[in-house]
Order: structure tokens, then sequence, then C-alpha cells
């Protein structure tokens, strides 16, 4: 629970649900991670280099989107819940 292996990528999110600080590992360096309120609005923009840490520390509880995108092609798009 809260370390998913999404679409064999070896991409790994955790811990999910959390409580503000998120982890990305296994994307790709140089790809893109955009995070999304649930309105569609950017919070964050990050350039991968390793394991990322996402931080909503500052946002309400609710549900996130993340896209991951290489160049210009979308890679994939998951969910975060923050409590």
């Amino acid at each position: 629970v809260g370390v998913n292996d999404l679409s064999g990528q070896g991409l790994r999110i955790y811990p999910n649900p959390a409580t503000g600080l998120f982890y990305v590992e296994g994307a790709e360096p140089g790809a893109r991670i955009c995070v999304y309120n649930p309105v569609g609005v950017m919070l964050q923009e990050t350039l991968v280099s390793g394991t990322e840490v996402i931080s909503l520390e500052d946002q309400p509880n609710g549900m996130y989107f993340i896209t991951i995108s290489n160049g210009d092609k979308v890679l994939n798009h998951y969910k975060l819940i923050k409590q």
C-alpha cells in the first residue's frame, strides 16, 4: 500500500496517501514532473535528476495530479492524496 509500480515503468510514487511529502523514484533523468491542484492550476514543475521530493505541505488536504513528460510526450498521469 502506498508504493506503486506504475505501468511497468519501474516508477514509484510514495507514500500515497501522505500528509505532505511525496517521493518519485524511477523517472528518467531530464523528464518533467508537473503537479496540479484539483482545478488544474499548476503548483510545481520539476526536472528529474534522481529521486524527487514533491512537497504539498502548504496545500490543503485533497487530491492532486501529477503529469510526467519527456519533451513533448506525456508519459503518464497519476493521482496523489494529501491527508
